[in-house]
Parts: C-alpha cells; sequence; structure tokens
C-alpha cells in the first residue's frame, strides 16, 4: 500500500517553519521499514543509529525488510553510532 498525496510529516515540518534539508540529526530507535521509510528525505542529516541494529541489518543472510541496496546501509559510515 502507498500513501498518496503529501506525507504527514512533510507537512508537520511546514507547520514549524522547516524542510528536511535543515534537519541535522535524525535517530532511529531500530531499523524496520516502518521507521526508516523516509530516511532518504533527510539526507543531510546526520544518523543516529544503534551497533546492535547496524550489525542486525548488515549481517548475512539479510533480515527481512532490509534492502542491501537502500541507501541508509552505506549512509552509516558517516553517521553516528551510539
Amino acid at each position: 500500500m502507498r500513501a498518496r498525496g503529501t506525507p504527514v510529516w512533510r507537512n508537520q515540518l511546514k507547520t514549524i517553519g522547516t524542510t528536511p534539508s535543515e534537519v541535522t540529526y535524525l535517530a532511529f530507535s531500530h531499523l524496520r521499514f516502518d521507521h526508516t521509510g523516509n530516511a532518504n528525505a533527510f539526507a543531510s542529516a546526520s544518523w543516529i543509529l544503534n551497533k546492535n541494529e547496524i550489525a542486525w541489518a548488515e549481517a548475512a543472510p539479510t533480515p527481512s525488510g532490509i534492502d542491501p541496496a537502500h541507501q541508509l546501509l552505506g549512509a552509516t559510515q558517516d553517521s553516528l553510532k551510539i
């Protein structure tokens, strides 16, 4: 299922007068698609990720729900890891 129109979070950012490119940090509680689906919209932000979640996402075989071609995994090199 794919939502149509402007995502709710974009309207929420607009309401407070900001855009995804102005977000400095983006933290993820975990790396499932329901929490990371719009992550690439924040390409200029430093991503805060848990080391255990990164290890899980990079495991072989690739876990269900993780796309190894997705920019998220490549972006972790320059992101904050906690």
